[in-house]
């Protein structure tokens, strides 16, 4: 060893000796060169006297090209300290040297010093020329390999797409041979897809600007037509001719491996999504991620769970246990509790293994939710101890026994059942089989048998002989415990005492037989039907009634004991009570002699255990007598009522002291709606009491109390649907030393009393204000009667008994003619209404343009509206065409409608005449600005003889006709008017919609009978075949009178009671017009209407109607228009007035 030490030093010495000789090599040259310099300067120096650092230069420049710097300064020094010693003479002193002498020196040192740099600069180029050949040859080489290594493929093509060189590995990888690529036939703009072409552009762009591109992934087209997968970088090679070198890498493999890793990554994270088990990822306890099993465990998602501590799942205890084995990579499986977001402890199974993910270092643990396996362990081992608890509880006997007849075990219930003790067990002297009577042996046989077979034998009965040879009766069952290889099979048996249970089948046998006599004594049909409709027990009733004996019947379904028409009737309430519906109904059987017998039947479930109906029990009660009662029960109780219908009461008693009602009768649920246990609420009377009643009713009820014994009045009270009732309250006061103790009493519903008490100040009121109204016409028309004719008479008299010039003559005349006019319309409108309420106003309709119409009213009243300076500006739609009408009756409601606005409005007014077409319907509007209509009086506006000013002091003549007149005439065309007024002193509008019918039919209408008909309108025999007609009224018998009426005239009707029931059959019966009365139940017409009128179209929204009703004042009409009715008509209607209304909104006129 110390040898080779030597030789390591020595060789070391020798390289470390060589390299100091070479270092010092440049300097010996230059030492020897200025030697050199210097004998040939003393010797040639005659002939260089003149240049006498000539070859001192040469010198120093062989010195610096040698060694470079250095050597060339030593050279220099050298040359210098030689010239001065040799050739430079001194002056006085050897020191002191001429100036041109030192001169030189200096221009020597310093070009020397010059020659010396650009040589070391030289020297230095020339060897970093060196190094950077060595270091291209070097890797050219290294080039050079790795193209012919084929690692990577490798071409040299210029920017045009031709391919220059190539290497077989990319030769290879686009599928070509060599002698394709010199035949100049694989150039790679051919081999690039049309896709990817504009990425190749952009790389040569690149090229040209950067002289590199970046490596990116393409394809090429191979020569099969397949394609493959690249990664290619450039670099430009000469940019004068625009040659490029390009590394292509194949990245088929790369791609398949990426595709594979993608599919292993899926296929794991679907693995740990679908999992049950929960897997968490996390760093030193950080998770970093988690499957869906893991976030559901603990109740959160996953996103709540990254980035939060593992251990904040857990409970303290298990925080410390999992920190250790994480800190300790402990991989086997252990047990901890973690905690849900809800807070309750779930049991854990964890198992882990340290891994790499997403390239650090982490733990992967599967978590597993132990919780069921802990409480099924748990219960287990409570199911152990419960067992082990009942077996030595001894409520059965249990024992362990072997197929052989040795037993084991026996608990003291089976000893004590047996008659034999421990120690016979013990003694091999307890054996089963010996116990076995031999009868039962085959018994026995089957049951080992079935325990070898199905590990189970069926509970049976039989007996075991005692030790004493008395024998007990048991239930017998087993179960086979072992059957491992090489263990002997055990048994374990149980077995209960069925000593006592014999005992009681024996009393129940015996009762059954008691029972039996019992429902054979009962004068009721008893029978029992399983679940299969099958009789299980008949009474004697039976047999009696079919003539059939018990012991027949059972066994027998339904069907055959009681017959088809009887099943088919029975069945639906047999199927209920099989569903577990106890059933009572009632029905009619026929005897054997075919006598009708009432029966009241009961059906009632018999459930097991499980709750499934297994059977019922069938009582059927002849209640023929019982029927018969109560028929008769009922007439006395009909003529009862019908004696004390009008007396609805309340009997009540209350407390006086607590004020607390101790009795309420139930009549006040069907009186107020309220049950008998809310009036013991405290303050229930006084707080359902009309509240303006209630202050004063309680006062005077307390004052009443303390001073009378018996007193009575009168309050209201608030049933339980808001309704008001008047009460008639009767109080007995019971008193003791004095004071009030006892307050009872009865309260009378007078509501229908106080109603018609109403409705006759109602009445009267009406009546009076009719007969005023008949005053103030018939004064309004005497005047108006007399005013013209006083006129008419005086210039009669004066033309007959004297004469006159032209001028008065002309004047006189004029003013009979015009009074004349005027009287023979006041006649005509008397004349009208008259028609109108004998339903003999008539209608000569045909095609009438409107225009015409209304423009011939306006000429009629321009005269007087010129008399006033009224201007009558008119608007008429071109478009508004044709409609069906009488056109004398049309302008004579334009002529009223235009004469009141005349009237009423002050000279210098105004009044606007419209006539527009909208929808289906033609519009006309008269607007004034006269004095206007108070809001009071506008609902009656179009009642017959009446005016807003009746008195005999009002500026307007006029009968009050003229409105009413053109309600009528509007409504005999179909049509409506309202009048519209923002109050008095601002004017007033009219409007009339008149139908623009789509048929028109030549006809004349009347109205037969308008005597209580609020529409007067009529057809002579109207046609209503094919219309729908929904009748909605409450009365029966209003329903069929309007049936049949309609039916008679060819309409099909559908009739309802209630609003509700009308809103489902317009879904379903579609009608053309409904006919509503007004006064229901529940939900009024009023109602009705308005949810009508809410539908769309298409569901009935706007199916014409009209209001049937026996609310014929102005303001139920005005109230049913408004409502959304078409028409209102008053009962009684005209039966051929009620098919002209439904003929008009029908479109049949």
């Amino acid at each position: 060893m110390w040898q080779n030490s030597l030789q390591l030093a020595a060789s070391s010495g020798d390289a470390t000796l060589k390299g100091i000789i070479l270092r010092l090599v440049p300097y010996v040259v230059a030492v020897l060169a200025v030697g050199t310099a210097l004998l040939l300067t003393i010797l040639l120096q005659p002939l260089l006297s003149q240049t006498i650092f000539l070859l001192f230069f040469a010198a120093v420049a062989v010195s610096a090209w040698y060694g470079g710097m250095k050597p060339g300064l030593l050279a220099t020094a050298l040359a210098t300290i030689a010239v001065t010693y040799f050739f430079i003479p001194s002056v006085s002193s050897p020191f002191i040297y001429p100036r041109d002498s030192i001169l030189r020196l200096c221009l020597f040192v310093l070009v020397t010093t010059l020659i010396s740099w650009l040589n070391s600069q030289l020297h230095n180029a020339k060897h970093c020329l060196e190094k950077s050949m060595q270091k291209l040859q070097a890797s050219e080489a290294r080039f050079r390999r790795l193209a012919e290594s084929n690692i990577i493929g490798v071409i040299v093509a210029d920017m045009n797409g031709a391919i220059i060189e190539a290497n077989d590995a990319f030769l290879t990888m686009i599928g070509y041979t060599r002698e394709e690529l010199l035949s100049d036939q694989v150039r790679w703009r051919d081999l690039t897809p049309p896709e990817y072409q504009e990425i190749s552009d952009r790389a040569i762009v690149k090229l040209r600007n950067q002289g590199v591109s970046q490596p990116f992934e393409k394809e090429y087209i191979r020569k099969d037509g397949s394609r493959i997968s690249i990664l290619i970088g450039s670099a430009l090679l000469a940019s004068e001719i625009e040659e490029v070198i390009s590394f292509v890498l194949d990245l088929s493999t790369i791609k398949q491996t990426e595709h594979a890793l993608r599919e292993s990554q899926s296929r794991f994270f679907a693995l740990a999504d679908a999992t049950i088990e929960g897997v968490v990822i996390h760093d030193n306890g950080k998770i970093l991620d988690a499957n869906p099993a893991f976030a559901k465990m603990f109740g959160y998602e996953i996103d709540e769970l990254i980035g939060i501590l593992i251990t904040d799942l857990l409970i303290p205890e298990s925080q410390k246990l999992l920190s250790e084995n994480i800190n300790s990579c402990y991989d086997e499986p252990y047990e901890i509790t973690g905690l849900k977001r809800d807070k309750t402890a779930i049991s854990l199974e964890v198992f882990g293994k340290n891994s790499v993910y997403k390239g650090r270092n982490v733990r992967i643990a599967v978590w597993r939710n132990i919780t069921e396996r802990k409480q099924a362990e748990a219960a287990i081992r409570k199911s152990e101890k419960r067992f082990r608890r009942l077996v030595e509880s001894n409520i059965f006997g249990v024992a362990f026994a072997s197929f052989d007849g040795s037993i084991h075990y026996a608990n003291e219930y089976f000893l004590n059942m047996a008659g034999y003790t421990f120690a016979d067990i013990v003694a091999g002297e307890m054996r089963w089989n010996v116990m076995t009577p031999t009868e039962y042996l085959s018994l026995n046989a089957h049951a080992a048998e079935e325990l070898r077979k199905n590990g189970v034998a069926t509970p049976f009965e039989k007996e075991y002989i005692r030790k004493d040879g008395s024998r007990v009766p048991i239930l017998f069952g087993a179960a086979l415990l072992q059957d491992y290889e090489g263990e002997p099979e055990e048994i374990i048996a149980f077995c209960l005492d069925l000593t006592a249970r014999k005992k009681v089948e024996a009393a129940l046998h015996q009762r059954e037989e008691q029972l039996r006599l019992i429902t054979n004594a009962v004068p009721v049909f008893i029978s029992y039907v399983d679940a299969q409709q099958l009789y299980r027990f008949n009474n004697k009733k039976y047999e009696e009634w079919y003539g059939i004996k018990a012991s027949e019947v059972y066994g027998k379904h339904i069907k055959e004991i009681a017959g088809e028409s009887v099943y088919e009737v029975v069945r639906p309430y047999v199927e209920r009570v099989l569903s577990g519906e106890t059933v009572t109904y009632e029905s009619q059987i026929y005897s054997l002699d075919g006598i009708a017998h009432d029966v009241n039947i009961s059906y009632v479930p018999q459930f097991n255990q499980h709750r499934e109906v297994e059977g019922f029990v069938a009582l059927i009660n002849d209640i023929t007598e019982t029927k018969q009662a109560q028929k008769a029960l009922q007439q006395s109780e009909e003529r009862f009522r019908k004696l004390t219908e009008k007396v609805r009461v309340i009997p009540w008693a209350v407390d006086a002291n607590t004020g607390n009602f101790t009795y309420v009768g139930p009549q006040t649920m069907e009186i107020l709606g309220y049950p008998s246990t809310d009036w013991y609420a405290e303050n229930f009377w006084e707080e359902h009491m009309y509240p303006e009643d209630r202050e004063w009713a309680v006062k005077y009820c307390i004052e009443s109390s303390l001073t009378l014994d018996n007193y009575e009045f009168e309050y209201r009270m608030l049933t339980a649907d808001g309704r008001v009732v008047w009460i008639y309250d009767i109080v007995n006061v019971l008193r003791s030393e004095g004071k009030p103790q006892l307050l009872h009493g009865f309260m009378l519903d007078i509501t229908e009393r106080k109603l018609s008490e109403q409705e006759r100040e109602r009445l009267l009121a009406e009546a009076e204000a009719a007969n005023r109204m008949k005053d103030e016409f018939l004064g309004t028309l005497s005047h108006e009667l007399r005013t013209p004719l006083s006129a008419i008479l005086g210039w009669t008299q004066l033309l007959k008994n004297r004469k006159f010039d032209e001028t008065t003559t002309a004047r006189a005349l004029e003013t009979i003619n015009r009074n004349t006019k005027a009287l023979a319309q006041l006649i005509e409108d008397v004349l009208d209404v008259a028609r109108i309420i004998q339903g003999k106003l008539s209608l000569n309709l045909q095609q009438v343009e409107l225009i015409p119409v209304v423009e011939a009213a306006i000429e009629t009243v321009h005269p007087a509206a010129d008399a006033k300076e009224i201007h009558i500006e008119c608007r008429f739609d071109p478009t508004v065409g044709v409609v069906v009408g009488d056109v004398n009756r049309l302008q004579q409601i334009v002529w009223n409608l235009l004469s009141n606005a005349v009237k009423f409005t002050p000279k210098g007014g105004r009044v606007d005449v419209q006539l527009e077409r909208i929808h289906s319907h033609i519009q006309l509007r008269v607007s004034d600005t006269g004095g206007g209509i108070a809001a009071d009086f506008l609902p009656y506006v179009f009642e017959r003889f009446r005016q807003a000013d009746s008195s005999s002091t009002r500026s307007h003549g006029g009968l009050g006709l003229g409105l009413a007149i053109v309600r009528h005439l509007v409504e005999l065309h179909g049509g409506t008017v309202s009048a519209e007024s923002p109050g008095i002193g601002q004017g007033a509008t009219f409007i009339v919609n008149l139908p623009m019918r789509a048929v028109y039919v030549e006809n004349t209408t009347s109205v037969l009978d308008a005597s209580s008909v609020d529409s007067e309108i009529s057809l002579n025999n109207p046609s209503l075949d094919g219309v729908r007609v929904l009748v909605v009224d409450d009365e029966q018998d209003a329903r069929q009178l309007i049936t049949t009426v309609l039916s008679q005239y060819g309409a099909q009707v559908m009739t309802v009671a209630s609003a509700a029931d009308a809103l489902i059959a317009v879904q379903q019966f579609h009608p053309d017009v409904l006919v509503s009365d007004i006064g229901m139940p529940e939900a009024d017409g009023y109602i009705l209407i308005r949810q009508l009128r809410s539908l769309p179209s298409e569901q009935g929204g706007r199916i014409p109607a009209v209001a049937l009703t026996a609310y014929a004042r102005a303001e139920d009409r005005t109230r049913s228009l408004l409502a959304g009715f078409q028409l209102h008509v008053s009962k009684p209607v005209n039966p051929a007035e009620l098919a002209t209304v439904v003929a008009n909104l029908a479109g049949r006129n």
